[in-house]
Order: structure tokens, then C-alpha cells, then sequence
């Protein structure tokens, strides 16, 4: 009995270390698998602007319209949606799903880093 108890417990202990990761799963899918900066950073536990200078490093940049681009290497991280305001019309860059969770393990392992 105390065999099937401790294999009961482990299967336990491995469901509540999944039910985070699958509730975090579940708010990206939410989004229709793209996410605006804001609302990323939040997730990930940072302020918009420090979510902002770690992709300005090297993952994204202001074209002449002062709009932000992906780098070519990086463009598979995020998406161009389209959006008008008045009568501009202009697109705005998000991160896609994997780009999400690409720079929330990114800003995770450097917390997890710092801890140690």
C-alpha cells in the first residue's frame, strides 16, 4: 500500500508543478497566438520598458516612421498586425507565441541566474 501511496503523491506533486505552465499556455493561446509588449511583459513579471530595452538590444528596431521592426534573423519571434487610427493606417509589432515564451525563458533563466 505504501508503495501505490508515494507513486499517488508523485503523480500529485508533477500536477500541481503543470498546472501553472498549462494556465500560462492557455492565456497566450487566449491572445490568437499573438501578444502586444505590454500585456507580454506582464505575464513574464517585468515593467513594459524593461521588456522593451532587453529587445532593443539586438532583437528589434525603430524604423524612419518611428515604428519597431523585428531584425530579419528574429522575425520569426513576432508579427506585423495591421491597425488604423483615424485616418493613418500603420501596423504594430507583437510577439508571436514562440516569441513569447522564447524571451519569457530568456528573462526567466537571467532571474534564475541571479538567484543562485
Amino acid at each position: 500500500m505504501s508503495l501505490q501511496n508515494e507513486m499517488i503523491q508523485e503523480l500529485q506533486k508533477e500536477l500541481e508543478d503543470a498546472r501553472p505552465k498549462a494556465k500560462n499556455w492557455d492565456d497566450i493561446a487566449s491572445h490568437e497566438t499573438f501578444m502586444n509588449f505590454r500585456d507580454a511583459a506582464g505575464k513574464m513579471g517585468l515593467r513594459q520598458k524593461d521588456l522593451m530595452t532587453l529587445l532593443k538590444t539586438k532583437y528589434i528596431y525603430k524604423n524612419t516612421r518611428g515604428e519597431y521592426r523585428a531584425f530579419s534573423e528574429y522575425q520569426h519571434l513576432f508579427s506585423l498586425r495591421p491597425y488604423t487610427n483615424g485616418d493613418y493606417l500603420g501596423s504594430q509589432l507583437m510577439l508571436t507565441a514562440d516569441g513569447y515564451l522564447y524571451f519569457n525563458k530568456k528573462v526567466n533563466g537571467s532571474l534564475a541566474m541571479l538567484q543562485r
